[in-house]
């Protein structure tokens, strides 16, 4: 068993040094028909030697490795998936996909394992190996499910020590079940939650991540579980799950006081289909100020001057999402927060 385990982190070791180090990444599947499903792997990596297959357990003693599905397949898988530029650090993505049809009824524990996990880690002890894992529920009495989706554009967060940092993937579900999130890194290698002045709590309810606050410059990952509940006759029955593990890089923000709201921002509607509008009642006198729009990677996608009480600032032809905003001075934040788009704009 400890040779078993010695080589575990020996082949961890050398795949995090001689190949592409895996950030962050969603498992995820669908129904197709019957006892047949999709499932659908999604990594973001460093820029390395890129992957052309991740391997995949089914849960009923069936394994393959799924082909990756976007970016050059041919002739050798040499080029990277694509791009994510994060304010922070440049990742490529990968996305896997491979069909399954299972015999019978039954809960199937699924995986997506790989040796290849960026490190060193600050909340890991150890490279522990990148996992992912789903639970599939194939129920006779209940429809056949698919696992929800994430609207926010990439997994790789940005953050700054000494500030708090917030962060929601966005979840929708087509089978309008009921979610329930919950913190649960499935590695292991020493985890433990990243390091706050106060607490890194994830709301039950709405998915939404808190870091309150950053300690340190680093690495740190955590894990998001997502069930589903669905009812059946009045009674709340599960109806399956899903596993997205996240990346955040902290490093020091200099030059700006965080004064957040001590500037009332209105923000309506929120969320909003087609276009999303500002307002600041009352300015400090005497200075240049900046509404700054984000999206969920921390890429400034707008900037603009509010030159007097009052004046309304309308966005239009943003993408379904989860975007951040700030209003700014010198050198100073007076207010910050999100707001979701849930329709792509009208074209």
């Amino acid at each position: 068993m400890k040779r078993l385990l010695l080589l575990f982190i020996i082949l961890a070791f050398a795949g995090n040094n001689l190949f592409s180090q895996h950030l962050s990444g969603y498992i995820s599947y669908e129904h197709i028909t019957g006892y047949t499903y999709k499932f659908t792997v999604t990594t973001y990596d460093k820029i390395s030697v890129d992957k052309c297959e991740m391997l995949i357990y089914f849960g009923d003693g069936d394994s393959v490795f799924a082909p990756r599905i976007n970016g050059p397949l041919s002739p050798s898988c040499a080029a990277p998936g694509g791009m994510v530029f994060s304010s922070c650090i440049n990742a490529t993505y990968s996305i896997y996909s491979v069909l399954h049809t299972y015999s019978d009824n039954a809960s199937y524990a699924i995986s997506a394992i790989d040796f290849e996990r960026d490190f060193p880690i600050e909340n890991l002890l150890i490279s522990s190996g990148f996992t992912l894992r789903a639970e599939l529920v194939i129920n006779p009495f209940l429809a056949p499910n698919s696992s929800p989706q994430y609207a926010a554009a990439g997994l790789v967060g940005c953050s700054c020590v000494g500030i708090p940092y917030s962060f929601n993937p966005g979840f929708s579900d087509v089978n309008s079940d009921s979610l329930y999130y919950e913190n649960s890194f499935t590695g292991f290698g020493g985890y433990t939650d990243p390091n706050s002045d106060v607490a890194f709590t994830i709301n039950n309810s709405t998915g939404d991540i808190l870091w309150n606050k950053p300690q340190a410059m680093g690495e740190n990952v955590y894990g998001l579980k997502i069930s589903e509940w669905r009812l059946s006759g009045g009674t709340p029955v599960f109806a399956g799950s899903s596993m997205m593990e996240l990346i955040n890089f902290s490093n020091i923000c200099t030059g700006i006081d965080d004064h957040s709201n001590d500037v009332t921002v209105n923000v309506f509607p929120n969320p909003a289909v087609a276009e999303i509008h500002f307002s600041v009642p009352e300015l400090p006198a005497g200075k240049t100020h900046y509404l700054n729009i984000s999206n969920s990677l921390g890429q400034l996608i707008q900037k603009t001057e509010i030159a007097k009480d009052g004046q309304v600032i309308t966005l239009n032809g943003l993408s379904a999402g989860i975007y951040f905003y700030s209003l700014t001075g010198e050198k100073v934040v007076l207010n910050k927060g999100k707001f979701v788009i849930w329709g792509d704009p009208v074209k």
